[in-house]
Formats: C-alpha cells, structure tokens, sequence
C-alpha cells in the first residue's frame, strides 16, 4: 500500500482530520527486538551508587559511567518505539492520535482495527 492509499484509507476511516506517516529510516521489527534485549541487558548492569567514594575522580568516572548508560538505554528506547508506517488522526484539534502502526501501513491499519 502507497502513503497515497493509505492516506485515502484513513480518510475513510476516520474524517478529514485523518493522516499517515512514514519513516522509511525507522527501526524493523529484528532491530526493535534487538533494542527490547539491549535495555533488559542495560538495566540488568546498570552502574550502581556507592556510599564509600574515595576521590573526586572516582565520583567522575562514576557519574560518566551513568551518562554513558543513560545515553545507551535512550538510544535503544528510541529505537524500540520507532515505526516505519503511522496511521491516526488529529483529535480536538491539539495532537496527532496514533491509532495505529507497523512497518508496513497494511499492519498499522491491522493494529487500528484491534485497538478499541
């Protein structure tokens, strides 16, 4: 299905306020999973608090290690929740509401109709 039909789908669907999106550069299902073990793994071995610093440097290896965690954990978050094909539409005129997504618009349409 083409953005154009997907497009003309939603429109069906759900009024003139309906829309898609693409992201051909988003993450397929192998790299989502992929992510969901990288944060299990990531919290598994998340840098711990000790009580017992000796030395300004050991505190700033410490508070480098957590950024450098965190930043890891964001990026495979990110890559977790990004969708290729996006199906919704905009509700009381303030935001885009997902009603659905996948890689492909057929599957997004799919989700749309499970969701309630």
């Amino acid at each position: 299905m083409t953005t154009k039909q997907a497009l003309r789908e939603a429109v069906r669907r759900w009024g003139k306020t309906a829309g898609v999106r693409s992201a051909p550069k988003a993450a397929t299902k192998v790299e989502r999973e992929a992510a969901r073990a990288r944060v299990i793994e990531l919290r598994a071995n998340k840098p711990r608090l000790r009580p017992d610093w000796q030395t300004r440097q050991e505190w700033d290896a410490h508070n480098a290690a957590v950024c450098q965690w965190r930043q890891e954990e964001r990026e495979a978050q990110d890559t977790i929740f990004s969708y290729r094909c996006t199906v919704g539409a905009i509700e009381h005129h303030i935001a885009f509401c997902v009603k659905g997504q996948g890689d492909t618009f057929e599957e997004a349409f799919a989700e749309a109709d499970r969701r309630p």
